[in-house]
């Protein structure tokens, strides 16, 4: 198992895998297909396990997205693609009105401290890549 840990305080618990992609919808009022009304701040704290991923860095971002159709495209890419294809996604997607994020990378044994993603209201969803 990949031993990176996102925790979102008061939302829920990530355990992200090799190259999954995990919805934060509980944290993002988008659980049941709604949008996020009044916008908000998400905190999170990655911590990674010691020895993971052959003891090599680990990227990982958080992307919040507005757009649904952007929506369903970045959700149906692995975490290799996202990072293969942001830079591209960014231009194609400039500006915070379509997508905003966060990231880090993480070294084996690394605890970050907490860092908060200020988000607006309409968010339709939230996805944590790592690689």
């Amino acid at each position: 198992m990949y031993g990176i840990r996102l925790l979102v305080p008061r939302w829920s618990r990530i355990l992200c895998t090799g190259a999954g992609i995990l919805m934060l919808a509980g944290a993002l009022g988008c659980g049941t297909g709604s949008r996020s009304l009044f916008g908000g701040d998400v905190a999170v704290r990655v911590d990674a396990e010691p020895g993971i991923n052959q003891d090599s860095p680990v990227p990982v971002e958080l992307v919040v997205v507005y757009d649904k159709d952007l929506l369903a495209q970045l959700a149906g890419m692995t975490a290799r693609d996202w990072f293969a294809k942001r830079e591209q996604t960014r231009k194609d997607h400039p500006g915070d009105d379509e997508m905003i994020s966060m990231s880090w990378e993480v070294v084996p044994g690394q605890s970050l401290p907490e860092a908060s993603l200020s988000f607006g209201s309409g968010a339709r969803g939230g996805l944590v890549f790592a690689d």
